[in-house]
């Protein structure tokens, strides 16, 4: 089965245009982004050595643009993107999860430049995204304390407690 889309004036499902697979791999859409067109990333079935990309996918036209990803992510064989929040200016702020869900970062998603921005949230086991407090900046928790994650810059800050 295709995977398809559902318009609400029409009452209708239609067609996902352009998504692509082979014997080892699939495409599959994340979420949609706020000009109507979708992350779609690939799923390798098959341990193969591929590297992770993302596209944003008109899903009428099947017409796709490339999203830069940093390197440390294009390691991974496959990847699962969600929009988890907002910056205080309304840029999505996306989490990016491996294929098993093992390592997820959150990232800055800037659609002018087509590229994530990751925040540094130290070790991602068991790390929470509860928001963004700034443009440069959003808060996480481990469940025992709140974290500021920068993506201008590596590393940590304790908010609470202090």
């Amino acid at each position: 089965m295709p995977w398809s889309r559902w318009n609400l004036d029409t009452r209708s499902a239609a067609p996902i245009v352009g998504l692509r697979s082979d014997e080892h791999s699939f495409e599959a859409p994340c979420e949609m982004v706020d000009d109507g067109r979708l992350f779609v990333t690939r799923r390798v079935a098959a341990p193969i050595d591929v590297a992770t990309e993302l596209w944003l996918l008109d899903p009428k036209t099947g017409d796709r643009e490339p999203v830069a990803l940093p390197e440390e992510l294009r390691e991974w064989r496959s990847a699962h993107v969600q929009v988890r929040a907002r910056t205080p200016s309304g840029a999505p702020v996306v989490s990016i999860a491996d294929a098993r869900w093992r390592r997820v970062v959150f990232a800055r998603f800037d659609l002018a430049a087509r590229r994530v921005e990751v925040a540094d949230a130290g070790a991602a086991e068991g790390r929470q995204l509860v928001g963004c407090d700034s443009e440069s900046s959003l808060i996480v928790t481990d469940g025992r304390r709140l974290l500021r994650a920068r993506f201008d810059r590596p590393g940590i800050e304790v908010v609470f407690p202090k």
